[in-house]
């Protein structure tokens, strides 16, 4: 694990909100600089262990003002002040730098979510690159940062499905003003109300569905050449009301976790290639993509259908290895249906072509392809 430390939470004796602006600049800028000293590593005033933080994060939601919300630990309080706050980046930028030349500086995850209440100024992103494009020539960050959850994807459905729509709106934001940065995403994820939310809120879900999202959030993580996806939260304790974890609140791991296991197992090390066609995945009503190593090796594909219950894809190859979104390796507390993985062969649809043939819907499976050498199955080249 790589931490990312968020500034947050400002005495009451330095400023007015714990998520705002801090009126005695020297104080955050001399809190700033010693903190990065703490945790660079290079033994030197370090913390305990010399621990490394790389990623510092200007505050949470910084595009929040809300007078109610600006009260409460946790929340940014910058929405009414976007230009202090692209100053306060670069003052943060220079002093973090300054202590650890090695560290970057994100900025604040955003929430931009239209919701009721109005909580966020969604013109905030603008106002702070339009001051950035009229202030050039000084460092103001290196990350850009947002969040995302599933409810407020159909906001950026123009720009694509979830949360590829989401980081393809912002790309194009920056470039509206000449502006490019990588893209981190510091918060995202499903719950597991079972049967505690009505069918049609938005905001329901069962064990299945939280299990499903997530390779559906990583693969297109991956997709949109996304630096980072942190899954928030890593604990239903921390979320009594939410059960947005991937344990509950006992600490045992939730379907989920078992299905976090089951991406890192079958796509770490591994690189987005491209999307597939409409043609591989038999409808137009399905998601899917290919990845593979560097070199090309060992490709992996993963699919699902979106609104229809079964779908066909074609997979050129002789030999593949169908596996499940979990795994019955691995304990899940509840159990969630699977099945264990099998192979499928050129021939199984009765033509011999090239091609194999797969049933799926919208529980997402990986397909591995497979040949055959000398006898043995080994994961084929791509």
């Amino acid at each position: 694990l790589k931490p990312i430390l968020v500034l947050g939470g400002n005495p009451s004796w330095a400023a007015a909100f714990p998520g705002g602006p801090v009126t005695d600049t020297a104080d955050i800028r001399d809190f700033l600089a010693a903190a990065a000293e703490r945790y660079d590593g290079d033994s030197f005033q370090d913390a305990p262990g010399s621990p490394r933080v790389e990623v510092w994060e200007m505050y949470n939601e910084p595009d929040n003002w809300s007078a109610y919300y600006c009260a409460f630990r946790g929340w940014g309080c910058w929405g009414d002040e976007p230009e202090a706050y692209a100053e306060f980046l670069a003052l943060a930028s220079k002093v973090i730098k300054g202590a650890d030349p090695r560290a970057q500086v994100a900025f604040g995850g955003l929430a931009h979510e239209v919701i009721a209440g109005d909580v966020f100024n969604m013109d905030f992103p603008d106002q702070v690159f339009e001051y950035i494009q009229d202030h050039p020539g000084r460092q103001y960050f290196d990350l850009f940062t947002f969040h995302f959850f599933p409810p407020f994807g159909p906001q950026y459905e123009a720009w694509g499905p979830d949360l590829i729509g989401k980081t393809e709106y912002f790309r194009a934001k920056m470039s509206t003003y000449g502006l490019e940065w990588p893209v981190m995403v510091t918060e995202a994820g499903f719950w597991s109300y079972a049967a505690k939310m009505p069918p049609e809120s938005p905001w329901a879900g069962s064990f299945e569905d939280q299990a499903r999202y997530v390779p559906q959030l990583y693969a297109r993580g991956m997709a949109a050449g996304i630096e980072a996806v942190v899954w928030l939260l890593i604990s239903d304790r921390f979320s009594p009301s939410w059960h947005r974890g991937l344990l509950n609140d006992a600490l045992e791991p939730k379907p989920a976790f078992n299905a976090y296991r089951q991406a890192t197992r079958k796509l770490g090390g591994l690189e987005f290639v491209r999307a597939l066609s409409e043609d591989e995945l038999g409808t137009a009503a399905a998601e899917g993509y290919l990845f593979a190593r560097p070199d090309g090796s060992q490709p992996v594909y993963l699919i699902w259908t979106r609104g229809v219950e079964l779908a066909t894809a074609r997979i050129a190859a002789e030999e593949v290895l169908v596996s499940d979104k979990v795994s019955g390796e691995w304990p899940m507390v509840p159990q969630i249906p699977y099945f264990d993985p099998f192979y499928l062969h050129d021939a199984d649809d009765g033509l011999e072509d090239g091609w194999v043939t797969i049933s799926y819907g919208e529980s997402p499976i990986y397909i591995e392809p497979i040949r055959t050498v000398k006898g043995r199955n080994t994961c084929g080249h791509w």
